[in-house]
Protein backbone atom coordinates (compact mmCIF):
# COMPACT_ATOMS: atom_id res chain seq x y z
CA UNK A 1 0.00 0.00 0.00
CA UNK A 2 2.87 2.56 0.33
CA UNK A 3 4.77 2.39 -2.11
CA UNK A 4 8.66 2.56 -2.79
CA UNK A 5 11.72 0.73 -1.17
CA UNK A 6 12.93 0.73 2.69
CA UNK A 7 16.42 2.39 3.14
CA UNK A 8 18.70 3.50 5.39
CA UNK A 9 19.92 7.05 6.07
CA UNK A 10 23.02 6.36 4.43
CA UNK A 11 21.47 4.82 1.29
CA UNK A 12 19.17 8.32 1.20
CA UNK A 13 22.26 10.66 1.59
CA UNK A 14 23.81 8.06 -1.40
CA UNK A 15 20.71 7.75 -3.24
CA UNK A 16 20.83 11.96 -3.02
CA UNK A 17 24.48 12.54 -3.91
CA UNK A 18 24.49 10.73 -6.64
CA UNK A 19 22.11 13.11 -8.08
CA UNK A 20 23.76 16.10 -7.03
CA UNK A 21 24.79 17.07 -10.89
CA UNK A 22 21.42 17.79 -11.54
CA UNK A 23 21.25 20.52 -8.57
CA UNK A 24 20.93 24.01 -10.28
CA UNK A 25 21.59 25.49 -6.97
CA UNK A 26 24.34 23.35 -4.89
CA UNK A 27 23.04 25.42 -2.18
CA UNK A 28 19.76 23.15 -1.89
CA UNK A 29 21.70 20.60 -2.14
CA UNK A 30 23.17 21.25 1.24
CA UNK A 31 19.84 22.63 2.73
CA UNK A 32 18.30 18.94 1.81
CA UNK A 33 21.20 16.92 3.51
CA UNK A 34 21.08 19.06 6.28
CA UNK A 35 17.42 18.75 7.14
CA UNK A 36 17.17 14.69 6.56
CA UNK A 37 20.34 14.53 8.88
CA UNK A 38 18.26 13.54 12.26
CA UNK A 39 15.54 11.20 10.44
CA UNK A 40 17.54 7.97 11.53
CA UNK A 41 14.56 6.73 13.53
CA UNK A 42 11.86 6.71 10.59
CA UNK A 43 11.34 4.58 7.49
CA UNK A 44 12.90 6.08 4.73
CA UNK A 45 11.09 5.20 1.32
CA UNK A 46 12.65 5.52 -2.16
CA UNK A 47 9.96 4.77 -5.49
CA UNK A 48 10.78 1.74 -7.24
CA UNK A 49 11.15 3.69 -10.09
CA UNK A 50 13.02 7.16 -11.05
CA UNK A 51 11.31 9.64 -13.15
CA UNK A 52 12.91 10.95 -15.83
CA UNK A 53 15.13 14.08 -14.82
CA UNK A 54 15.11 15.56 -17.77
CA UNK A 55 11.12 16.72 -16.94
CA UNK A 56 10.30 19.64 -15.45
CA UNK A 57 6.98 18.36 -14.49
CA UNK A 58 8.04 15.48 -12.67
CA UNK A 59 10.80 15.10 -9.45
CA UNK A 60 14.40 14.73 -10.04
CA UNK A 61 14.60 13.21 -6.27
CA UNK A 62 11.83 12.10 -4.78
CA UNK A 63 11.55 10.19 -0.97
CA UNK A 64 8.82 9.81 1.71
CA UNK A 65 9.82 9.49 5.89
CA UNK A 66 6.69 7.87 7.37
CA UNK A 67 6.50 7.25 11.08
CA UNK A 68 8.31 3.66 12.37
CA UNK A 69 6.16 0.51 13.42
CA UNK A 70 3.46 2.04 11.77
CA UNK A 71 2.02 -1.10 10.50
CA UNK A 72 -0.15 -0.03 7.34
CA UNK A 73 1.58 -3.30 5.07
CA UNK A 74 0.64 -6.08 7.81
CA UNK A 75 -2.82 -4.49 8.61
CA UNK A 76 -3.72 -4.53 4.80
CA UNK A 77 -2.40 -7.84 4.04
CA UNK A 78 -4.66 -9.01 7.33
CA UNK A 79 -7.84 -6.36 6.36
CA UNK A 80 -8.08 -8.51 2.63
CA UNK A 81 -8.56 -11.92 4.35
CA UNK A 82 -11.19 -11.66 6.49
CA UNK A 83 -14.47 -11.24 5.53
CA UNK A 84 -15.44 -8.24 7.83
CA UNK A 85 -17.07 -5.32 6.34
CA UNK A 86 -15.50 -2.10 7.57
CA UNK A 87 -16.81 1.50 7.18
CA UNK A 88 -14.40 4.15 9.15
CA UNK A 89 -10.73 4.50 9.76
CA UNK A 90 -8.82 1.51 10.71
CA UNK A 91 -5.13 3.17 11.44
CA UNK A 92 -3.76 6.49 10.23
CA UNK A 93 0.17 7.82 10.51
CA UNK A 94 1.93 11.04 9.49
CA UNK A 95 4.95 11.56 6.58
CA UNK A 96 6.43 13.52 5.01
CA UNK A 97 7.25 13.60 1.33
CA UNK A 98 10.36 15.65 -0.44
CA UNK A 99 10.45 16.40 -3.79
CA UNK A 100 13.08 18.15 -5.98
CA UNK A 101 11.77 19.67 -8.96
CA UNK A 102 11.96 22.29 -11.39
CA UNK A 103 9.11 25.30 -11.88
CA UNK A 104 8.22 26.54 -15.40
CA UNK A 105 10.95 29.53 -15.07
CA UNK A 106 13.34 26.27 -14.75
CA UNK A 107 13.95 27.51 -11.27
CA UNK A 108 15.13 24.86 -8.81
CA UNK A 109 13.19 24.29 -5.54
CA UNK A 110 12.45 21.66 -2.54
CA UNK A 111 8.90 21.13 -2.05
CA UNK A 112 8.06 19.24 1.62
CA UNK A 113 4.74 17.90 1.78
CA UNK A 114 3.13 17.17 5.33
CA UNK A 115 0.29 14.29 5.08
CA UNK A 116 -1.51 11.50 6.77
CA UNK A 117 -2.14 7.96 5.62
CA UNK A 118 -5.55 6.70 6.01
CA UNK A 119 -6.05 2.98 5.49
CA UNK A 120 -10.03 1.95 5.58
CA UNK A 121 -12.03 -1.25 4.87
CA UNK A 122 -14.97 -0.90 2.59
CA UNK A 123 -17.06 -3.97 0.97
CA UNK A 124 -15.77 -7.00 2.93
CA UNK A 125 -12.26 -6.92 2.35
CA UNK A 126 -11.35 -4.39 0.12
CA UNK A 127 -9.06 -2.19 1.42
CA UNK A 128 -7.64 1.28 0.19
CA UNK A 129 -4.98 3.71 1.33
CA UNK A 130 -5.49 7.63 1.18
CA UNK A 131 -3.25 10.57 1.68
CA UNK A 132 -4.25 13.53 2.78
CA UNK A 133 -2.10 16.58 1.85
CA UNK A 134 -1.47 18.73 4.68
CA UNK A 135 1.13 21.89 4.34
CA UNK A 136 3.34 22.29 1.98
CA UNK A 137 7.00 24.27 2.26
CA UNK A 138 8.71 25.40 -1.12
CA UNK A 139 12.52 26.19 -0.44
CA UNK A 140 14.08 27.88 -3.27
CA UNK A 141 17.03 28.84 -0.60
CA UNK A 142 17.32 29.67 2.89
CA UNK A 143 16.25 33.64 2.29
CA UNK A 144 13.05 31.97 -0.05
CA UNK A 145 11.18 29.70 1.87
CA UNK A 146 7.30 29.48 1.63
CA UNK A 147 3.93 28.01 3.23
CA UNK A 148 0.64 26.76 1.54
CA UNK A 149 -2.01 28.21 3.22
CA UNK A 150 -4.80 30.92 2.86
CA UNK A 151 -3.24 34.56 2.47
CA UNK A 152 -5.14 37.13 0.26
CA UNK A 153 -2.14 38.87 -1.08
CA UNK A 154 -0.67 35.82 -2.46
CA UNK A 155 -2.65 34.81 -5.20
CA UNK A 156 -0.58 31.72 -6.09
CA UNK A 157 -1.73 30.30 -1.89
CA UNK A 158 2.00 30.68 -0.94
CA UNK A 159 3.29 32.94 1.22
CA UNK A 160 6.52 33.70 3.12
CA UNK A 161 6.84 30.81 6.15
CA UNK A 162 7.58 31.47 9.66
CA UNK A 163 10.07 29.60 11.46
CA UNK A 164 8.57 26.07 10.19
CA UNK A 165 7.39 23.37 12.90
CA UNK A 166 7.34 20.61 10.97
CA UNK A 167 5.20 17.30 12.08
CA UNK A 168 8.23 15.96 12.71
CA UNK A 169 10.37 17.54 15.20
CA UNK A 170 13.80 16.00 13.87
CA UNK A 171 13.12 18.49 10.26
CA UNK A 172 13.01 21.90 12.17
CA UNK A 173 16.28 20.53 13.94
CA UNK A 174 17.52 20.02 10.72
CA UNK A 175 16.43 23.28 8.82
CA UNK A 176 17.60 25.43 12.29
CA UNK A 177 20.24 23.75 12.16
CA UNK A 178 21.86 24.60 8.30
CA UNK A 179 20.51 28.37 9.51
CA UNK A 180 22.40 28.60 12.20
CA UNK A 181 25.56 28.31 10.55
CA UNK A 182 24.76 30.96 8.33
CA UNK A 183 22.72 33.38 10.43
CA UNK A 184 24.07 32.53 14.23
CA UNK A 185 21.32 33.78 16.22
CA UNK A 186 19.36 30.94 15.15
CA UNK A 187 21.74 29.32 17.30
CA UNK A 188 19.52 30.22 20.25
CA UNK A 189 16.12 29.43 18.45
CA UNK A 190 17.46 25.92 18.00
CA UNK A 191 18.66 25.96 21.65
CA UNK A 192 15.10 26.88 22.98
CA UNK A 193 13.16 24.57 20.47
CA UNK A 194 15.37 21.34 21.71
CA UNK A 195 14.52 22.38 25.07
CA UNK A 196 11.19 23.15 24.82
CA UNK A 197 9.86 22.21 21.42
CA UNK A 198 8.86 26.04 21.21
CA UNK A 199 9.79 28.45 17.94
CA UNK A 200 8.36 32.24 17.42
CA UNK A 201 5.78 33.17 15.44
CA UNK A 202 7.89 35.52 13.23
CA UNK A 203 8.39 35.20 9.79
CA UNK A 204 11.77 33.52 8.87
CA UNK A 205 12.52 36.95 6.80
CA UNK A 206 12.35 39.02 10.13
CA UNK A 207 14.50 36.82 12.15
CA UNK A 208 17.32 37.46 9.62
CA UNK A 209 17.34 40.77 10.97
CA UNK A 210 17.58 39.85 14.68
CA UNK A 211 20.84 39.40 16.70
CA UNK A 212 19.36 38.86 19.78
CA UNK A 213 16.39 37.65 21.47
CA UNK A 214 15.89 41.21 23.06
CA UNK A 215 15.61 42.59 19.25
CA UNK A 216 12.76 39.77 18.06
CA UNK A 217 11.40 40.48 21.14
CA UNK A 218 11.05 44.39 20.77
CA UNK A 219 9.48 43.27 17.20
CA UNK A 220 6.40 42.44 18.79
CA UNK A 221 3.84 45.35 18.31
CA UNK A 222 2.25 44.71 21.70
CA UNK A 223 6.12 44.78 23.30
CA UNK A 224 6.71 47.92 22.00
CA UNK A 225 6.63 50.35 24.63
CA UNK A 226 8.49 47.83 27.43
CA UNK A 227 11.53 48.51 28.05
CA UNK A 228 12.86 45.19 27.69
CA UNK A 229 16.31 44.90 29.17
CA UNK A 230 19.71 42.75 27.58
CA UNK A 231 19.33 40.55 30.62
CA UNK A 232 16.14 38.56 28.73
CA UNK A 233 19.17 37.67 26.07
CA UNK A 234 20.33 35.02 28.70
CA UNK A 235 16.31 33.62 29.06
CA UNK A 236 14.66 30.97 26.53
CA UNK A 237 12.04 32.42 24.21
CA UNK A 238 8.84 30.63 25.81
CA UNK A 239 9.54 32.05 29.52
CA UNK A 240 10.86 35.38 28.01
CA UNK A 241 7.20 36.00 25.83
CA UNK A 242 5.61 35.03 29.09
CA UNK A 243 8.03 37.64 31.33
CA UNK A 244 6.81 40.49 28.44
CA UNK A 245 3.15 39.44 28.61
CA UNK A 246 3.35 39.76 32.40
CA UNK A 247 4.83 42.68 31.81
CA UNK A 248 2.60 44.66 30.11
CA UNK A 249 0.13 44.28 33.06
CA UNK A 250 1.98 46.07 35.74
CA UNK A 251 3.50 49.62 36.58
CA UNK A 252 6.93 50.41 35.18
CA UNK A 253 8.63 50.23 38.40
CA UNK A 254 6.95 46.55 38.56
CA UNK A 255 8.37 45.83 35.04
CA UNK A 256 11.65 46.31 36.16
CA UNK A 257 11.43 44.33 39.37
CA UNK A 258 9.93 41.82 36.95
CA UNK A 259 12.89 41.78 34.53
CA UNK A 260 15.24 41.07 37.50
CA UNK A 261 13.36 38.44 39.74
CA UNK A 262 15.00 34.87 39.24
CA UNK A 263 12.62 32.55 36.63
CA UNK A 264 12.06 29.84 39.18
CA UNK A 265 7.88 30.71 39.25
CA UNK A 266 8.05 31.53 35.75
CA UNK A 267 8.94 27.93 34.76
CA UNK A 268 6.08 26.53 37.18
CA UNK A 269 3.93 29.07 35.97
CA UNK A 270 4.07 27.28 32.19
CA UNK A 271 4.31 23.89 33.59
CA UNK A 272 0.80 24.47 35.66
CA UNK A 273 -0.56 25.81 32.25
CA UNK A 274 -3.23 23.15 31.87
CA UNK A 275 -3.81 22.37 35.42
CA UNK A 276 -7.57 23.63 35.11
CA UNK A 277 -9.79 20.73 34.41
CA UNK A 278 -11.90 23.54 31.97
CA UNK A 279 -8.89 24.89 30.51
CA UNK A 280 -9.73 23.95 27.28
CA UNK A 281 -13.18 25.39 27.55
CA UNK A 282 -13.03 28.16 29.36
CA UNK A 283 -9.47 30.01 27.28
CA UNK A 284 -11.78 31.60 24.48
CA UNK A 285 -13.19 33.70 27.89
CA UNK A 286 -9.81 34.49 29.13
CA UNK A 287 -8.45 35.46 25.38
CA UNK A 288 -11.06 37.61 25.01
CA UNK A 289 -9.58 39.90 27.73
CA UNK A 290 -6.02 39.10 26.73
CA UNK A 291 -5.13 37.32 30.02
CA UNK A 292 -3.90 33.91 29.36
CA UNK A 293 -3.47 31.14 31.99
CA UNK A 294 0.26 31.00 31.91
CA UNK A 295 0.11 34.20 33.42
CA UNK A 296 -2.60 34.07 35.78
CA UNK A 297 -0.73 30.81 37.21
CA UNK A 298 2.25 33.30 37.68
CA UNK A 299 0.47 35.80 39.95
CA UNK A 300 -1.37 32.99 42.11
CA UNK A 301 2.34 31.63 42.84
CA UNK A 302 4.17 35.18 43.64
CA UNK A 303 0.98 36.09 45.86
CA UNK A 304 0.41 32.34 47.15
CA UNK A 305 4.41 32.99 48.39
CA UNK A 306 3.86 36.64 49.63
CA UNK A 307 1.15 35.10 52.45
CA UNK A 308 -1.66 35.85 50.57
CA UNK A 309 -4.47 33.52 50.88
CA UNK A 310 -5.94 31.84 48.06
CA UNK A 311 -9.16 33.65 46.01
CA UNK A 312 -12.07 31.79 44.46
CA UNK A 313 -11.05 31.28 40.87
CA UNK A 314 -14.04 33.06 39.80
CA UNK A 315 -12.82 36.14 41.94
CA UNK A 316 -9.33 35.64 40.62
CA UNK A 317 -9.72 35.74 36.82
CA UNK A 318 -12.62 38.39 37.36
CA UNK A 319 -10.37 40.86 38.55
CA UNK A 320 -7.85 40.24 36.01
CA UNK A 321 -10.80 40.89 33.10
CA UNK A 322 -11.60 43.94 34.87
CA UNK A 323 -7.87 45.35 35.47
CA UNK A 324 -7.46 44.69 31.65
CA UNK A 325 -10.04 46.51 30.76
CA UNK A 326 -9.85 49.90 32.71
CA UNK A 327 -6.15 49.45 31.59
CA UNK A 328 -5.40 49.72 35.12
CA UNK A 329 -2.23 48.21 36.42
CA UNK A 330 -1.24 45.07 39.07
CA UNK A 331 0.88 45.19 41.86
CA UNK A 332 3.64 42.20 42.23
CA UNK A 333 3.32 43.10 45.67
CA UNK A 334 -0.51 41.80 46.84
CA UNK A 335 -0.56 40.33 50.18
CA UNK A 336 -4.32 40.51 51.33
CA UNK A 337 -7.07 38.59 49.68
CA UNK A 338 -9.76 40.80 51.22
CA UNK A 339 -7.94 44.15 49.39
CA UNK A 340 -8.28 42.02 46.31
CA UNK A 341 -11.70 41.52 47.06
CA UNK A 342 -12.91 44.70 47.41
CA UNK A 343 -10.85 46.36 44.96
CA UNK A 344 -12.79 43.84 42.22
CA UNK A 345 -16.19 44.62 43.56
CA UNK A 346 -15.32 48.62 42.94
CA UNK A 347 -14.02 47.61 39.59
CA UNK A 348 -16.78 45.50 38.94
CA UNK A 349 -19.36 48.93 39.64
CA UNK A 350 -17.27 50.80 37.84
CA UNK A 351 -17.60 48.64 34.64
CA UNK A 352 -21.33 48.37 35.46
CA UNK A 353 -21.69 51.94 35.13
CA UNK A 354 -19.78 52.79 32.57
CA UNK A 355 -19.01 49.98 30.07
CA UNK A 356 -21.65 47.66 30.54
CA UNK A 357 -23.60 47.01 27.01
CA UNK A 358 -27.40 46.69 26.45
CA UNK A 359 -28.54 43.52 26.41
CA UNK A 360 -29.51 42.00 23.36
CA UNK A 361 -30.12 37.92 23.24
CA UNK A 362 -29.76 36.39 19.76
CA UNK A 363 -34.15 35.54 19.24
CA UNK A 364 -32.57 31.78 18.55
CA UNK A 365 -30.66 31.38 21.60
CA UNK A 366 -29.30 28.15 22.63
CA UNK A 367 -30.65 28.74 26.28
CA UNK A 368 -34.41 28.76 24.88
CA UNK A 369 -34.93 25.14 25.36
CA UNK A 370 -33.97 25.41 28.68
CA UNK A 371 -37.15 24.84 30.85
CA UNK A 372 -36.80 26.39 34.91
CA UNK A 373 -39.76 26.62 37.22
CA UNK A 374 -41.32 30.49 37.36
CA UNK A 375 -38.90 30.99 40.66
CA UNK A 376 -35.86 30.67 37.99
CA UNK A 377 -35.50 34.37 37.27
CA UNK A 378 -34.13 34.22 33.53
CA UNK A 379 -32.26 37.95 33.43
CA UNK A 380 -32.29 39.71 30.14
CA UNK A 381 -32.23 43.37 30.33
CA UNK A 382 -29.05 46.07 31.08
CA UNK A 383 -31.11 47.36 33.80
CA UNK A 384 -32.15 43.66 35.56
CA UNK A 385 -28.42 42.51 35.49
CA UNK A 386 -27.13 45.82 36.79
CA UNK A 387 -29.80 45.68 39.39
CA UNK A 388 -28.40 41.81 40.09
CA UNK A 389 -25.15 42.81 40.67
CA UNK A 390 -25.92 45.98 43.22
CA UNK A 391 -27.68 43.41 45.09
CA UNK A 392 -25.10 40.71 45.45
CA UNK A 393 -22.19 43.36 44.98
CA UNK A 394 -20.57 40.40 43.12
CA UNK A 395 -19.17 40.82 39.13
CA UNK A 396 -22.07 39.75 37.38
CA UNK A 397 -22.20 42.62 35.29
CA UNK A 398 -19.35 42.01 33.69
CA UNK A 399 -21.36 38.68 32.11
CA UNK A 400 -22.55 41.47 29.07
CA UNK A 401 -20.31 40.00 26.81
CA UNK A 402 -20.54 36.53 27.32
CA UNK A 403 -24.68 37.02 27.81
CA UNK A 404 -25.00 38.74 24.40
CA UNK A 405 -22.31 36.24 22.70
CA UNK A 406 -25.04 33.53 23.65
CA UNK A 407 -22.17 32.11 25.69
CA UNK A 408 -24.01 31.54 28.98
CA UNK A 409 -27.85 32.34 30.59
CA UNK A 410 -27.75 33.97 34.21
CA UNK A 411 -30.61 33.30 36.28
CA UNK A 412 -31.41 34.39 39.77
CA UNK A 413 -33.40 32.68 42.47
CA UNK A 414 -34.17 32.95 46.23
CA UNK A 415 -33.53 29.72 47.98
CA UNK A 416 -34.72 29.82 51.80
CA UNK A 417 -34.62 33.03 51.93
CA UNK A 418 -31.44 33.69 50.08
CA UNK A 419 -30.80 35.45 47.06
CA UNK A 420 -28.16 33.44 44.31
CA UNK A 421 -27.32 34.10 41.07
CA UNK A 422 -26.66 31.20 38.76
CA UNK A 423 -24.44 31.05 35.56
CA UNK A 424 -25.21 28.01 32.82
CA UNK A 425 -23.11 27.24 29.79
CA UNK A 426 -23.53 24.13 27.72
CA UNK A 427 -20.85 22.47 27.40
CA UNK A 428 -20.47 18.90 25.87
CA UNK A 429 -24.31 19.20 24.34
CA UNK A 430 -25.38 19.62 27.72
CA UNK A 431 -26.85 22.31 29.99
CA UNK A 432 -24.10 22.90 33.23
CA UNK A 433 -24.15 24.98 35.99
CA UNK A 434 -20.76 26.82 36.12
CA UNK A 435 -21.40 28.57 39.18
CA UNK A 436 -24.07 29.68 41.91
CA UNK A 437 -23.10 32.79 44.08
CA UNK A 438 -24.95 34.53 46.96
CA UNK A 439 -23.71 38.16 48.15
CA UNK A 440 -20.59 39.11 47.92
CA UNK A 441 -19.86 35.35 46.29
CA UNK A 442 -20.88 33.39 49.37
CA UNK A 443 -21.52 30.03 48.14
CA UNK A 444 -24.51 28.30 48.29
CA UNK A 445 -25.81 25.16 50.34
CA UNK A 446 -24.94 21.76 48.25
CA UNK A 447 -28.55 20.90 48.29
CA UNK A 448 -29.43 23.91 46.32
CA UNK A 449 -26.73 22.81 43.54
CA UNK A 450 -28.23 19.63 43.36
CA UNK A 451 -31.30 20.91 42.84
CA UNK A 452 -30.11 23.24 39.68
CA UNK A 453 -28.05 20.42 39.03
CA UNK A 454 -31.09 17.88 38.58
CA UNK A 455 -33.39 20.52 36.88
CA UNK A 456 -30.13 21.11 33.90
CA UNK A 457 -29.93 17.57 33.37
CA UNK A 458 -34.01 17.27 31.89
CA UNK A 459 -33.06 19.78 29.22
CA UNK A 460 -31.18 19.44 25.85
CA UNK A 461 -29.77 22.29 23.78
CA UNK A 462 -31.16 22.47 20.64
CA UNK A 463 -28.87 21.03 18.18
Amino acid sequence: MINGDIVSLDALRQYINARSKIFNNTGLLWILLGLIEGLDNYEIRIPECIENIESNEKALISFSVIEKNHGINKLCDALKETNLAYSRIILNTKSVEFKYKLDKSGNDYIAITEQELIVTGYEKSTVRCYRNAGRTFIIYSLQDIYKSGNNMRVKSGFYPTEIPSFVFPELTIGLLNVLSQKYPFFKDILADFVATGFVPKRTLKDCFKFTSRQELLQSFRKYKKLAIPKRINKVPLKEAILLCDIALLLSQRDQQRLFNMELRLIKKAIEDTKKYPDYAERRDDLSTFGVEYSVLNFFELLWSENGMEKLPKNIFEDYFRLKKTFKEPISLNKKSSRKIREEHDALALKYASKKMKKLTIPKNSKFNALKLPAEYERITTKKRLLQEGMWQRHCVVSYDKFINADKCAIYSKVYNGIRYTIEIRIERNKYKCRQIKGALNSDPPKEFKKEVADLLAKSKPIS
